[in-house]
């Protein structure tokens, strides 16, 4: 089984499923040079009693083969695959310093404390993090564990080995958002609070250096054309509230800046303007794909974030 954290550094293509969609997308160039080489958005046909592209083997198998032919019949690069917020859960946890392999095989027996679900039933991962409240030098380490269903990721990998697809990871969504919104490069200030404001849902991470140590899906979507005084009102709140509960969380570590982006930035100043006066903290708006400096984007550019995470994925920071 892929391990969420583990990199090889050779995909340049991400594959995300979600609601209705199926979204791919490849680079090439270097880093602080990209373009967009393919990229595709599929809606997935699904029978009326199947929600979830991951429910059933032939369906998938279908999808996965319609995705291929609208590449020109071949796939690319190896790709990174993003699962949904729903569908899998993040967990910040402390552990004892050990190595990497030793430090899962501890995790197992600690399984049960934090996730709703057996861990004979789980894919998952555990990776250390940098974290505010480590000791320097302690013999405790502060860690982010990713788990979901084994069943759904076995059915799939099962699918792409079949159809020749070459999966080089599996990675929550939400950390492909947190990697796409903070860019390439370490923002000055250590601690920080990301905003991807999305369609249907949001997403907040409290940063802390180059990892996220606070995530949080709030059910504010920004589908409408319109930004009603109301919402705008409700979602800056629950961005202040994030807020005020890490800086209570972590006394030394108070949120500096919040950087904003996803498909909600399409309001532009109003939103920036609403959250930055309800949190009294200094709000940016940020573009991934100037942030990353990737051409040949697509149009329009907004709804792509995940998918844009996970191609950029072996070009992440060590």
């Amino acid at each position: 089984m892929l391990g969420f954290f583990r990199k090889r550094r050779r995909s340049g293509a991400g594959l995300f499923a979600f609601g209705t969609k199926l979204q791919y997308l490849s680079l090439g160039g270097t880093k602080g040079s990209f373009s967009v080489e393919k990229c595709v958005d599929l809606p997935q046909e699904l029978p009326p009693s199947q929600g979830d592209l991951f429910a059933d083997a032939d369906t998938l198998e279908a999808n996965l083969l319609r995705l291929k032919e609208r590449l020109g019949g071949k796939w690319g690069p190896p790709v990174s695959v993003g699962i949904q917020a729903k569908d899998v859960l993040v967990r910040i946890v402390e552990m004892p310093r050990l190595e990497p392999e030793d430090l899962r095989d501890a995790f197992r027996f600690e399984f049960d404390k934090y996730f709703p679900f057996p861990a004979q039933e789980a894919c998952f991962d555990i990776a250390p993090i940098d974290h505010p409240s480590a000791r320097e030098g302690g013999d405790q380490v502060h860690a982010v564990v990713a788990a979901c269903r084994l069943h759904p990721m076995e059915l799939f990998l099962t699918a792409a080995d079949r159809l020749g697809l070459e999966v080089e990871a599996v990675e929550p969504s939400m950390l492909s958002l947190f990697r796409c919104l903070q860019g390439p490069n370490l923002p000055p200030e250590e601690g920080n609070l990301y905003v991807m404001a999305g369609v249907h849902s949001s997403l907040l991470v409290v940063g802390y250096r180059d990892h996220g140590i606070l995530f949080r899906n709030v059910a504010h979507g920004f589908q409408e054309k319109v930004l009603e005084e109301g919402r705008l009102q409700s979602f800056a709140r629950e961005v202040y509230s994030t807020a005020n509960f890490s800086n209570s969380q972590f006394r030394n570590l108070p949120i500096r800046k919040i950087y904003l982006g996803g498909y909600g930035s399409r309001y532009g100043e109003v939103l920036r303007e609403g959250i930055e006066s309800m949190s009294g903290i200094p709000v940016t708006l940020v573009d991934p794909w100037d942030l990353w400096n990737v051409q040949r984007r697509p149009d329009p550019p907004l709804g792509w974030e995940v998918v844009l995470g996970l191609a950029l994925r072996s070009q992440d920071r060590p």
